[in-house]
């Protein structure tokens, strides 16, 4: 990775930080689905269950995978100035 302006650093770690969140916000909604759901039968039960879990657990993988990339290439867009 090159190392990047500050400028173009800051907007690339702020895209970074709303993809987090767009992946907690999944996660959350999922999980708000699953304990509130009002179901009629058994089985709608379990395929809407199932769909909410995918989508629960899809977005804590979304929200990782972008924590990761974020904390692994900060030390490329940030590096640390040694005085001399």
């Amino acid at each position: 990775m090159k190392l990047l302006p500050p400028d173009k650093a800051l907007k690339r770690r702020r895209i970074l930080r709303l993809n987090i969140l767009l992946g907690l916000t999944a996660f959350l909604t999922g999980f708000f689905m699953i304990a509130t759901g009002d179901f009629s039968s058994l089985s709608e039960s379990k395929a809407e269950v199932a769909m909410y879990n995918r989508i629960a657990i899809g977005g804590l993988l979304y929200a990782a995978v972008f924590w990761m990339y974020c904390m692994l290439s900060k030390p490329f867009w940030f590096p640390i100035k040694k005085s001399q």
